[in-house]
């Protein structure tokens, strides 16, 4: 699937990158993602995804925002508020933005009955749900499926953020990643989605290019009050009921 001439122009200075090239944008043409929700993470994952050239995106997020979504949810709109899912405004939004991408609207938050058919669709997964229930629903069938899966979450200006491979990394069972804190509504603020949401778009374009070093067997920690990040290392062992428990190493 070679680039045509406006795709060479539009994604010009990202082909310029070093070892980045037509090669890697031709990838990223023929790969699909999912992004759940479509809010303060899952906006800006997927727009800097359209913006980036990826050929798919398919958008999941169940009923319409709140007032109170609206700190952070920047692919949403003032006049749909309490009327129409995210998933709706994201994709009218990217496709404004690149025109040539395709875009699956699916106006459903991600449960048991869906979740198989979501994951089958695409090539990465992006894991920005508020709810652990969703986020270990997308573990599993990632695992069972074998796709990788970026997992990005905030909290007040906490972040964090790692990429998942099944058979190479932890899985999210694994990492026990959980909080009795994180109920909704949880403090947030939106600087600290967007920050998080736009690396959790450079995981997956790292993950589809194969250009660079993905979030493998690491923790991206973002302390927002004093724009510090860490990483912490996991490992993968055979014990998890899913996939294998990590021992965390400072």
């Amino acid at each position: 699937m070679d680039l045509n001439s406006e795709e060479k122009e539009r994604f010009g200075w990202q082909i310029m990158i070093p070892q980045f090239g037509e090669e890697s944008q031709k990838k990223l043409k023929q790969s699909s993602a999912l992004v759940t929700r479509v809010g303060g993470l899952g906006g800006p994952a997927a727009l800097f995804l359209a913006m980036a050239g990826i050929g798919k995106l398919v958008l999941a997020h169940g009923g319409p925002p709140i007032m109170g979504q609206m700190n952070r949810m920047i692919l949403a709109r003032y006049d749909t508020v309490g009327k129409i899912s995210p998933a709706v405004t994201a994709s009218d939004h990217i496709k404004q933005i690149n025109p040539t991408i395709e875009t699956v609207v699916i106006e459903d938050n991600v449960h048991p009955s869906n979740v198989e058919s979501m994951v089958s669709q695409v090539d990465v997964v992006l894991d920005c749900p508020p709810t652990f229930e969703e986020r270990y629903l997308l573990n599993e069938e990632c695992v069972r499926q074998e796709t990788p899966m970026v997992e990005a979450s905030v909290c007040g200006l906490d972040g964090y953020l790692t990429s998942l491979k099944p058979g190479i990394t932890p899985c999210l069972d694994c990492l026990g990643f959980t909080s009795p804190e994180w109920k909704l509504p949880f403090p947030i603020l939106g600087a600290v989605a967007g920050t998080i949401g736009s690396l959790a778009a450079m995981e997956a374009i790292k993950i589809i290019t194969g250009y660079g070093t993905p979030l493998y067997n690491q923790l991206l920690v973002l302390d927002g009050r004093s724009s510090r990040t860490n990483k912490v290392k996991v490992k993968r062992n055979d014990h998890c009921q899913t996939c294998g428990k990590p021992v965390y190493i400072a």
